[in-house]
């Protein structure tokens, strides 16, 4: 009975402090660069090159696939006014991370459903009472939300998490969302864009009540609710309504390629504004998702989603129970790239060169070796310092926050308490190492 009472205790100690880093990543959905060229990895100018290329060939593919399922022709048009059009659905779109060849490919086809929009007039004005009525109580939520405890704001996240992406299993709320005071009668709202199943046709004007709110909205954790719920808008809307389609898996597969592209272009250069928003990481999971509804199998998508799932977990690193090899690759040269993406950069370059838990010894969160930090933040600062001034405002201040916690973090009576208390004794020889690359890198953040 002591045993079980002992291990009972150790395992309640252990999942504590597993969540108190963050979440765990216990099998990896996707390698460590294993299925990227060795080439990609020298330096951050040949990561960026290589998702240059994913990116061209993805949107070249998707405009392929759109001429054959859609009848795309340069002369198509949407009947909208382009002040219409530039208001309502062009201008919300580019904010969150799309790009005009997209929106022009998937509105102004021969076949889209978004036809129904040419009722538009340069000064209608759609107003759904119960959509607005409703976006405003889930705005008076999430403000609610931010003015509580640090704790309490995962709901925010709970609040997406609960809805299955095509509307599978999400019609209604669960008790415990509700305890953590979001309201029932908002989730109508929250569903309907992702539930392919529920979807009407003339639901592309209610599209518009989303893209006007997004275009108002200055609030970023609901322009990340409402980002991500445009998003797969426009996926599932043009893939139920698309008229005319002798073969609609090849609308799926242009819809895959064109969420490909806007992956990379989001990864490389987030939209102003929201990098702390990760918006790339709707079009992964969109990208995903269709692939998976219409099985589409063909060699070529499927290495272009896997890609994405590595490229995605080299940059943002969860708490890994499985070791990184020692010098296996040179992650350390592309983690400026994460940076570019505020604070979950932050997060990540500090999972990867922070220490880990005692329960995790001589590796940081991500796995990797105590020894290797040096090596790797040496990389890493090398490749920051070459792009320094091609940077963003926002990268250099990420970059600074970063190596200030990182500063803190390997304090060298920190360390000897760490060696004391059963951790590597190299500890305090690495962290000098770490003040001494930090401090050598200081000229660039003055």
């Amino acid at each position: 009975m002591l045993y079980r009472l002992v291990a009972f205790l150790f395992f309640a100690k252990f999942f504590s402090v597993i969540q108190s880093i963050g979440e765990v990543e216990m099998l990896p959905q996707y390698g460590r660069g294993d299925s990227l060229p060795s080439g990609a990895l020298a330096s951050l100018p040949s990561l960026e090159a290589f998702i240059n290329s994913l990116y061209l060939k993805a949107k070249a593919k998707c405009h392929e696939l759109m001429l054959e399922a859609l009848e795309t022709k340069d002369s198509d048009s949407l009947l909208m006014s382009p002040e219409a059009f530039k208001k309502n659905v062009a201008m919300p779109l580019l904010k969150i991370g799309f790009e005009d060849w997209f929106v022009d490919a998937f509105f102004h086809s021969r076949n889209s459903p978004w036809r129904a929009l040419e009722r538009l007039g340069k000064d209608t004005v759609v107003f759904e009472p119960k959509v607005e009525t409703q976006m405003k109580e889930v705005r008076r939520t999430v403000l609610s939300i931010l003015d509580k405890k640090e704790e309490d704001r995962q709901a925010l996240e709970g609040y997406e998490a609960v809805f299955g992406l095509w509307g599978q299993g999400a019609n209604r709320p669960s008790e415990d969302q509700k305890s953590k005071g979001l309201p029932a009668t908002s989730y109508p709202w929250i569903i309907l864009p992702r539930a392919f199943v529920v979807l009407e046709k003339n639901n592309s004007l209610i599209f518009v009540c989303y893209t006007n709110a997004l275009r108002r909205e200055n609030t970023l954790p609901f322009i990340k609710i409402l980002s991500r719920i445009i998003i797969e808008f426009v996926g599932n809307f043009t893939l139920k309504y698309a008229s005319g389609l002798n073969n609609v898996s090849r609308l799926g597969e242009a819809l895959v390629y064109g969420y490909s592209a806007m992956f990379w272009k989001n990864l490389l250069t987030p939209p102003p504004g929201l990098q702390d928003l990760m918006m790339f990481e709707n079009f992964f999971r969109m990208a995903k998702a269709i692939q998976h509804r219409y099985a589409l199998q063909n060699d070529p998508l499927l290495a272009m989603i896997s890609q994405m799932g590595h490229v995605r977990s080299m940059l943002f690193w969860k708490l890994s129970l499985q070791p990184l090899p020692e010098a296996s690759h040179s992650y350390g040269v592309i983690m400026p790239i994460a940076l570019r993406h505020g604070t979950p950069g932050i997060q990540s370059c500090i999972r990867f060169f922070g220490l880990g838990p005692a329960l995790f010894k001589n590796r940081t969160p991500a796995g990797l070796p105590y020894s290797d930090i040096p090596r790797q933040l040496q990389l890493f600062l090398r490749e920051l310092g070459k792009r320094w001034d091609e940077e963003s405002e926002i990268t250099k201040k990420s970059a600074r926050i970063f190596l200030e916690r990182i500063l803190q973090m390997y304090d060298k009576r920190h360390l000897l308490k760490l060696v004391k208390s059963g951790q590597d004794h190299r500890l305090p020889f690495i962290g000098a190492w770490v003040r001494g690359l930090v401090s050598n890198f200081a000229p660039h953040l003055n």
